[in-house]
């Protein structure tokens, strides 16, 4: 009779252990949720696996797929958990993120146009070279939202680029009276007054001075030293000129920036301008 009561003890206590250690897909969720990227992953896929329907295991694995840089999973993974719930906001908002780091702009629109986000929306029709949509969009967004910083800063952005001089630096301006420390506002308005091909935009002085605004604000990024030497061309200081733009090369080839590659040339080019006393010109970017 003790045998007996000590086996069926055991019994019990085998099932409870399993009850126990037995998980569901919510914990392997909460899981990966503590976890580093790579280990977070295994747990969505114990997630999935036990819950082929599980929304927030296939939205966090999109997002941590993101993070890890592998985009074609992460969207893969957010269209899924889309499908599962088609009025998620936060979803279409991760998606239209990665569409937009992919250049993908058409489909960051969609999503931008399912959210009614125009500020988004605006700035991905800014990215396409669509101004003219681009400033539909921002002013609708700034009906929403007047003192919208990031709306005026774009906006002003696509006044540069369509050649409304007077229109971007209104703009800008707005940027700096509602961020004061916006520092590509700063940058874009020095640009205007060292580069613009319209003669009447070009003060050197007030290049300088923007631009050592933004410097005291960003450090010695060397975009922003770059411009103070575009500034100092147009204020006809060729040799403090020659100095900053040797100096922005140095910064830009120390710098892990995707970009270097891009600029190394332009950025050659305009050090040979000063070194023949000629200031620069361009458009803002």
């Amino acid at each position: 009779m003790v045998k007996r009561v000590m086996f069926s003890s055991m019994i019990l206590l085998i099932g409870f252990v399993g009850l126990v250690e037995a998980k569901s897909a919510k914990d392997y969720v909460d899981s990966g949720l503590r976890k580093e990227v790579n280990k977070a992953v295994q747990d969505y896929n114990k997630a999935i696996q036990l819950d082929p329907n599980c929304l927030e295991a296939y939205f966090l694995r999109g997002q941590t797929y993101e993070r890890k840089g592998e985009y074609d999973k992460a969207i893969q993974d957010l269209n899924k958990a889309i499908e599962l719930k088609p009025e998620s906001w936060v979803t279409h908002c991760v998606r239209s993120r990665i569409y937009m780091k992919r250049k993908e702009y058409d489909k960051a629109i969609q999503d931008y146009s399912w959210m009614k986000d125009y500020k988004k929306r605006g700035w991905a029709y800014l990215k396409k070279g669509e101004y003219d949509k681009a400033i539909q969009d921002l002013n609708k967004a700034l009906q929403l939202d007047p003192s919208g910083h990031e709306v005026y800063y774009f906006r002003g952005l696509a006044y540069v680029y369509k050649g409304e001089y007077d229109k971007a630096i209104q703009d800008l301006n707005k940027t700096i009276q509602y961020y004061p420390e916006e520092v590509s506002a700063y940058n874009v308005i020095a640009l205007i007054h060292a580069t613009c091909p319209e003669s009447k935009y070009r003060d050197g002085a007030k290049a300088v001075e923007l631009t050592e605004k933004a410097l005291s604000l960003a450090g010695e990024k060397w975009h922003c030293v770059s411009i103070l030497a575009a500034s100092y061309a147009e204020a006809g200081q060729f040799d403090n000129a020659v100095r900053m733009q040797e100096k922005a090369i140095k910064l830009a080839k120390a710098e892990n920036s995707e970009y270097k590659n891009i600029v190394a040339a332009e950025a050659e080019e305009q050090l040979r301008s000063y070194k023949q006393r000629k200031p620069w010109r361009e458009y803002p970017e």
